[in-house]
């Protein structure tokens, strides 16, 4: 996640394991951090990583922290500043100049595969849906717009 208002490049636990790291691979970090939820955080430490998207490579140094987050990573002011990149929470984008132009990465795309970081076990890049097959699938009925809902859309 790309968040203009945090001042800290976060990593969560699932990607520090994920990317096999340990904590003998942490610098100290003894500055507490404060989360969405207003809760303070200790972090476990900081480690610096190359980050490379469409290209670009960076040295981002990250806080790790051991607590829950729907997201792996928070890309904070430091990165935006570091690839020069403009976000659009709006349009949920990032653009920024390569060597190549200009690069849109947008929120929908598979930021790495396991034939870009064969290292990273595919188990840990790849998305499961955890269904029951036990369940058959229901068709929900179509919903019907308000009229003004319509002439909006139009």
């Amino acid at each position: 996640m790309v968040d203009q208002g945090s001042g800290t490049d976060v990593m969560y636990p699932d990607l520090f394991k994920g990317l096999r790291l340990k904590n003998e691979d942490l610098s100290k970090y003894d500055r507490p951090l404060v989360g969405f939820d207003g809760q303070v955080v200790i972090p476990e430490g900081q480690i610096s990583l190359l980050v490379n998207m469409e290209g670009k490579e960076v040295t981002v140094a990250f806080v790790v922290v051991a607590s829950f987050s729907p997201y792996m990573a928070i890309l904070g002011r430091s990165w935006i500043y570091a690839m020069r990149a403009v976000p659009s929470t709006l349009h949920v984008k990032v653009k920024f100049c390569t060597k190549q132009g200009i690069a849109v990465v947008r929120e929908s795309q598979q930021a790495i595969s396991s034939y870009e970081v064969p290292e990273v076990d595919p188990e840990f890049i790849v998305h499961k849906l955890n269904v029951n097959p036990s369940f058959p699938p229901k068709k929900q009925r179509p919903r019907r717009l308000a009229k003004e809902d319509v002439d909006a859309v139009r």
